[in-house]
């Protein structure tokens, strides 16, 4: 990606940021910032300045509110990607896009499930309760696991320079699952998710990454609490309660900058090129409407 793009690819992430944080405090759901934003905001005070992502994140409960009432009051400039919204949705979490975008990668592949829309996005992740049976968490990451592999198998990307034995066996596996929807997959993903809230756990993550144990992404349920408004690009938007405890337990030394040669390592690899079309006009309708309720 050149560099040149990177502030006003920010500045139309940070517009589509705003139009959510509106919709979410209309309809009084807390949401919260997290990861890289989040780091962003508390080492920067907005955008990490080679990162080119936004991620928030929000109780199952608003989460699911959340998807409800933007599939019955969906905006005709932006689309809130989900299973229930597209039937060859792969990711595990709700993605929210721009219609009259597009962004093109570097790595590049092929399947026979293809999305509705690729343009400039932010992610939106469901919290959910953590078991604090050790056991059984790690039966429940399992399973959140086997499903996420069997979306794979399904979907079956193949990439540049993929081998023919590995495309058919790819494309012989995908048909098998074809039977297999795409939706009733995500179904069980999240009723295994969900199955620990309202149990007055204490813990709580993002199970939308298996991983979690190995990268220690679990929180005690008090980190997020009531949201804070937090300093981000010259607005404010929520982040969790106790911020500098969830940007420690996820970074640890977390004002330790990476070195220079790292920086910009995403952007450079995996982002090719930005196709802007008319999203700046359109993020701007979109929080007028908002505005105008």
């Amino acid at each position: 990606m050149d560099r040149s793009e990177i502030a006003r690819y920010q500045n139309i992430q940070l517009s589509l940021l705003k139009y959510f944080d509106m919709v979410c405090k209309n309809n009084s759901w807390n949401y919260y910032m997290v990861f890289g934003t989040l780091l962003g905001a508390v080492r920067h005070k907005g955008f990490i300045p080679w990162d080119a992502d936004i991620d928030v994140a929000m109780m199952r409960s608003d989460y699911e509110a959340f998807i409800d009432y933007y599939i019955n009051n969906a905006h005709p400039d932006l689309f809130l990607e989900c299973w229930k919204t597209d039937p060859a949705h792969l990711s595990p979490h709700a993605i929210l896009r721009i219609k009259d975008s597009h962004v093109y990668y570097n790595i590049k592949s092929s399947s026979r499930y293809a999305q509705k829309y690729d343009g400039i996005y932010i992610d939106i992740f469901p919290i959910d309760a953590i078991t604090e049976n050790n056991k059984l968490l790690k039966k429940q990451l399992s399973q959140i696991r086997t499903i996420q592999r069997i979306i794979s198998l399904k979907a079956a990307p193949i990439y540049e320079g993929t081998s023919d034995l590995s495309r058919v066996c790819k494309k012989i596996v995908s048909y098998i699952l074809t039977p297999v929807s795409f939706r009733f997959l995500h179904r069980c993903e999240d009723a295994i998710m969900k199955k620990n809230n309202n149990k007055g756990y204490t813990s709580v993550s993002m199970l939308t990454n298996p991983e979690i144990q190995k990268e220690k992404e679990i929180y005690p349920v008090s980190c997020f609490g009531n949201p804070t408004l937090l300093a981000f690009e010259d607005e404010y938007f929520f982040a969790p309660s106790n911020y500098i405890q969830f940007v420690e337990i996820r970074y640890k030394d977390y004002m330790k900058l990476p070195p220079e040669n790292e920086r910009w390592g995403y952007l450079d690899k995996i982002v090719r090129k930005i196709d802007y079309g008319n999203s700046e006009n359109l993020i701007q309708k979109c929080i007028e409407s908002v505005t105008k309720k």
